[in-house]
């Protein structure tokens, strides 16, 4: 298991002999700098920081995965470390809600002990969420909110989108606790705006458009 420090942000990708979590950004590959962001993606980042700050979902819109990938790095790394935890999920081919779940999970230490991965693997999606949502609000109490970006989010079945919307509306001291960026390709805006989704559309503050052709 990984702790998540105040200076680090923490991507979980599916792994197929399970959870796997990756180190802080100084060891991510698409963390490095590279080539400076574009006009459209600064206007992008500021649009989401506003929406991050105001309480909102935001939704990063882009079919091109290294602009994507980039553009949620920087964006992560211009947030104060000392008011956001930063988890970053790629959502798996065929995830189900508990394996989701877990890959969040997967970054906060749950237990003092050794076997905490084996843990987590004996626990329910439910009793998982309910640790993560106390982990949440002691984060709160300490002065971050925890920020989760789904990358992928167009690959997250009913279920995983229930998730989203669970996640978007756990409080600490009267505050929403943890807000949400979904990144995904340009062809999920259509399924966002189902009525299905109604609700947690509605909830949205940001729909940033990166590198679409118009």
């Amino acid at each position: 298991m990984l702790e998540v420090t105040k200076s680090s942000l923490v991507t979980i990708a599916p792994a197929t002999d399970g959870v796997k979590s990756s180190s802080s950004a100084a060891t991510q590959p698409s963390m490095s700098k590279g080539s400076a962001l574009t006009t459209e993606e600064e206007t992008a980042m500021r649009r989401l920081r506003v929406a991050l700050e105001a309480r909102f979902i935001a939704l990063v819109l882009c079919d091109h995965n290294p602009t994507r990938t980039r553009l949620l790095a920087r964006l992560a790394r211009s947030l104060p470390a000392d008011e956001y935890r930063v988890l970053q999920v790629r959502v798996p081919q065929a995830a189900t809600r508990s394996r989701i779940t877990s890959l969040i999970m997967s970054s906060i230490v749950l237990t003092e002990s050794a076997g905490s991965i084996n843990l987590c693997s004996r626990l329910s999606a439910y009793d998982l969420f309910r640790r993560f949502e106390a982990d949440v609000a002691k984060s709160y109490r300490d002065g971050q909110r925890t920020l989760v970006i789904f990358d992928d989010a167009h690959l997250l079945p009913p279920a995983g989108m229930h998730l989203v919307h669970a996640l978007s509306n756990i409080t600490a001291g009267y505050d929403l606790a943890v807000p949400l960026i979904l990144a995904a390709t340009t062809s999920f805006a259509v399924r966002w705006r189902r009525p299905a989704w109604r609700a947690l559309a509605s909830r949205t503050g940001a729909v940033v458009r990166v590198g679409v052709e118009r």
